[in-house]
């Protein structure tokens, strides 16, 4: 994650990787905080495959137990910042 935040310092990032689980991983930059929190991103994201994450407004992660829609969480994790972010 740190290479593609130092990339992109300016631009919120949400990770989701599949395998035997889901997981997913934010980081929000601090300019961005106040629409969009990173916990709340990771919960709306990963809410499809029946997970959840917790952290900071600026850094947060989470799992699911069940990866089988780990598509969805992609398109939910878009959807949520797109009506934080308009």
């Amino acid at each position: 994650m740190g290479v593609i935040t130092a990339k992109l310092p300016d631009a919120p990032v949400l990770l989701i990787g599949a395998g035997k689980t889901c997981a997913g991983l934010a980081v929000v930059p601090k300019a961005l905080e106040g629409k969009l929190s990173a916990k709340d991103w990771v919960n709306a994201a990963l809410e499809p495959c029946g997970g959840k994450g917790g952290g900071k407004p600026g850094r947060a992660q989470g799992a699911a137990r069940d990866p089988t829609n780990a598509a969805q969480c992609v398109d939910a994790g878009k959807a949520f910042a797109a009506s934080k972010l308009g």
